[in-house]
């Protein structure tokens, strides 16, 4: 018995109509949802920056993406060696401001890493 594995179909795709997650971004003010967007599955948490993008990793399809936080519209995103295994945080160090994500381990790199990526000025 395996904890925790997800209800497939016989493709090996879960067993929900795709699709199978959804990033959302809801006005405060009004209560209504301002955007939706599909996004896959097993995503842990997106991260939102004071300059306006959110940026999301974790689906099985190993994407990391950034997001613009008014409008949902995808700005970037690059495809890891691994899943992304927790929420991306932000930091900043000598004046330029980065974004860092834990990437799951591979056959090659089985303890896994973490990726950096410098965000544009």
């Amino acid at each position: 018995i395996t904890a925790y594995a997800q209800l497939k179909d016989p493709e090996g795709r879960p067993a929900i109509k795709a699709p199978w997650g959804t990033l959302n971004a809801i006005n405060l003010n009004t209560g209504e949802y301002a955007w939706t967007i599909p996004v896959g599955t097993g995503s842990p948490g997106p991260i939102a920056t004071g300059g306006g993008l959110v940026f999301l990793g974790g689906a099985r399809d190993h994407k990391f993406q950034a997001f613009d936080k008014a409008s949902g519209k995808l700005l970037w995103e690059i495809i890891l060696p691994g899943t992304a295994s927790a929420t991306p945080c932000t930091y900043r160090y000598k004046g330029k401001q980065y974004v860092a994500v834990s990437v799951a381990g591979n056959k090659e790199n089985p303890a896994g890493t973490v990726m950096a990526f410098a965000l544009p000025e």
